[in-house]
């Protein structure tokens, strides 16, 4: 087959299996309905093979939402990705390329700077945009219906955030997937853990981890309290995605503490009931300023403050200090701990942290004390099913 023939088939498999997830309705997989999947590395086979063209070809199609995407180099980057990674999907389907794995790492790699090309590209979008000041207050819905930038109207922020959210709850569907089926192949025979999840994960030790892990901005320190529980906590979860939400927000929280002419320590608190894991975490940074407050998991409020430095900034400070060795090496004992956080991108953490605490099941919930600091709690389920699942392979 030429390449020119090849090129049209994969065009036409590409809007095929876009209406096949239009036609299901699919939505993207909880992480209950993910372990569901994974009680046998066939099964995630099975699953990976059906679910990822699927949606790498919505994703495509997302894209092309947009008005003039052409011109938007970022938006244009992150689509010759995902038709690159849905065509060798399809390519080692149809010559029965057995050895999946080869073919989900590649595509893991390829998709690594997904979070900074995406920011990137609905900063230019927001550039497009009126002035932020004009448009009323209002916090996005992930559910929300509205069209997408610049298709059947004019553009708005509103519209912006429901195609900003819609794009990234897919991709951390097929990122968790794909990072589950991997750790599964790795993990072989332990008996703690089935892929990404440990059967006795501890939210105490991955605070302390992240608290140790943040503390530190260029040569600058922030205390960071961390309580112990009244007793011990242990649940059937995922402390990587644990540890990258908590990053991410402590963060943001160390950041905004040592910005102010007084820092106090942030303090972390972990409870629990026969339900829910409950982690709080408060700062003394001064709080949101007001038109953040307002506007706190909208990704164009985040963009507009150019006067902020990047989140992604403090990542990178601290992996370079990371390679000096010292307190750090005990942390990178985790391998959660030392691979490359997700979540950071530029100006789009907090929202970002909401979309990945509400895929494992649970809540994120900003509180802003004007001139004093944030209060900040994740919520997420003990998830019984991921429990009954890796006992029976045990």
């Amino acid at each position: 087959m030429s390449e020119s023939r090849l090129e049209e088939f994969m065009k036409a498999e590409v809007h095929y299996f876009a209406q096949q997830r239009d036609q299901q309705g699919l939505e993207p997989l909880t992480l209950p309905q993910l372990v569901s999947q994974s009680y046998s590395l066939e099964c995630m086979e099975q699953a990976l093979r059906r679910e990822l063209p699927i949606r790498f070809a919505a994703r495509i199609k997302h894209i092309q939402k947009i008005q003039q995407w052409e011109k938007i180099p970022e938006l244009v980057d992150l689509h010759n990705m995902h038709v690159t990674s849905f065509r060798e999907l399809r390519l080692a389907e149809v010559r029965g390329h057995t050895n999946l794995s080869e073919v989900v790492q590649r595509i893991r790699q390829r998709h690594k700077p997904i979070a900074g090309l995406f920011a990137e590209a609905v900063s230019a979008m927001h550039n497009i945009l009126p002035d932020f000041s004009d448009v009323p207050a209002s916090a996005p819905n992930s559910n929300t219906q509205a069209s997408p930038p610049g298709e059947g109207g004019s553009m708005d922020f509103q519209a912006l955030d429901a195609w900003a959210d819609r794009f990234l709850q897919s991709r951390i569907s097929t990122e968790l997937m794909m990072t589950h089926y991997m750790e599964m192949i790795q993990a072989g025979e332990q008996k703690d853990c089935m892929g990404i999840l440990d059967k006795d994960c501890d939210p105490y030790e991955v605070c302390l981890v992240a608290a140790q892990k943040t503390s530190k901005l260029g040569s600058t320190s922030c205390v960071i309290n961390v309580k112990e529980p009244r007793k011990a906590i242990r649940v059937c979860h995922t402390p990587r995605y644990l540890y990258y939400i908590l990053h991410e927000l402590l963060s943001t929280s160390v950041r905004s503490t040592l910005g102010t002419t007084q820092a106090r320590p942030i303090d972390i608190t972990v409870c629990a009931d026969d339900h829910d894991v409950v982690i709080r975490i408060c700062d003394n940074g001064g709080g949101l300023a007001a038109g953040h407050a307002a506007n706190k998991w909208s990704y164009t409020s985040h963009l507009s403050s150019a006067d902020e430095p990047p989140v992604h900034s403090l990542r990178t400070l601290m992996e370079e200090e990371s390679k000096d060795g010292g307190d750090e090496a005990a942390i990178l004992l985790k391998p959660w701990a030392s691979e490359h956080n997700p979540l950071s991108g530029r100006g789009i953490g907090l929202p970002m942290c909401r979309l990945y605490a509400q895929y494992l099941g649970g809540t994120l919930e900003v509180i802003n004390m004007p001139g004093e600091g944030v209060d900040t709690y994740l919520i997420f389920h003990k998830i019984e099913l991921a429990r009954n699942v890796s006992n029976g392979m045990a």
